[in-house]
């Protein structure tokens, strides 16, 4: 379960789709595993 994220710039707003959202999640919780630090 992936909370609704919108993107805003001057040309409007986009929702960002499930699986970028999951894609960035990963990198985050791999980086944070290799750094040793809680994810």
């Amino acid at each position: 379960m992936w909370p609704v994220v919108y993107t805003v710039d001057r040309t409007g707003a986009r929702r960002v789709p499930e699986p970028e959202l999951a894609a960035a999640s990963r990198s985050v919780i791999e980086a944070r595993t290799i750094a040793g630090r809680e994810a």
